[in-house]
């Protein structure tokens, strides 16, 4: 198991800006504090993996918890209406990859991700990584049914 807990204002990724610079369009990311973080998120994993014989080269679990800084004014339970999921976990997960963590983010096949705010926790993500059990979703499935579908 891989886990490593990333302290730092989570950001998100998706949203980039084009411009025209002569004949040609340049894209440039929305949210101008993600490259700082993806960077530190990079070089933790990086010391982390050290940790570890092999990168994963297989089927991976990847969990994910984002505390976020409760703003201020917002007096609501849940971290709604924040970045959006999808997009702080392609963050992390490009950053997985550029760290050598894994070969590369298609080999999660399975994903859990949460966004809480750091209300009684400092900010930052949870990063769980396991290699993928089939026995924990083929539980309950006839052997003859696994042999049918090729699961075994």
């Amino acid at each position: 198991m891989f886990q490593l807990f990333i302290q730092g204002e989570p950001k998100p990724q998706g949203s980039k800006q084009g411009f025209i610079r002569g004949n040609r369009v340049v894209l440039v990311e929305a949210q101008k504090q993600l490259p700082a973080w993806r960077d530190h998120m990079t070089r933790m994993l990086q010391l982390k993996q050290l940790e570890q014989d092999t990168p994963f080269t297989t089927a991976v679990n990847v969990a994910l918890t984002f505390w976020l800084p409760r703003p201020k004014s917002v007096k609501r339970q849940y971290a709604t209406s924040t970045y959006d999921i999808d997009k702080l976990t392609r963050a992390v997960l490009d950053s997985i990859t550029k760290a050598g963590v894994w070969r590369d983010d298609s080999d999660v096949v399975d994903l859990t991700v949460r966004k809480c705010y750091a209300d009684l926790h400092e900010p930052g993500v949870l990063i769980s990584i396991t290699p993928f059990d089939n026995d924990y979703i083929t539980q309950g499935v006839a052997p003859i049914e696994l042999k049918r579908r090729n699961l075994v």
